[in-house]
């Protein structure tokens, strides 16, 4: 299946948690509106100023391409699993 989205793709960030929370080291663009989320394996994510992904974050199972709302700017992402995270900026 195809997605057309009209978003512009801009960084892509790659972070790997083994199993503790892990955050991107930068926040986002400012003209970042999306994310597009692909995990190698569930995942549960978060966004904050300084976020720490737990177990009740929202769930993102493996292999799967989530598109989320960046809920405001200077905002970084977290996640929580054993895989690899990869969150790519859209704008």
């Amino acid at each position: 299946m195809a997605y057309n989205y009209g978003l512009a793709p801009g960084t892509t960030h790659k972070i790997s948690p083994s199993s503790s929370s892990a955050a991107t080291s930068t926040a986002f663009n400012a003209e970042t509106v999306f994310v597009r989320i692909v995990a190698t394996a569930a995942m549960n994510v978060t966004f904050a100023a300084t976020p720490t992904a737990t177990a009740a974050d929202l769930y993102i199972p493996a292999g799967t391409i989530e598109i989320l709302k960046v809920p405001e700017q200077g905002v970084k992402f977290a996640a929580i699993g054993t895989g690899d995270c990869y969150i790519t900026e859209l704008s």
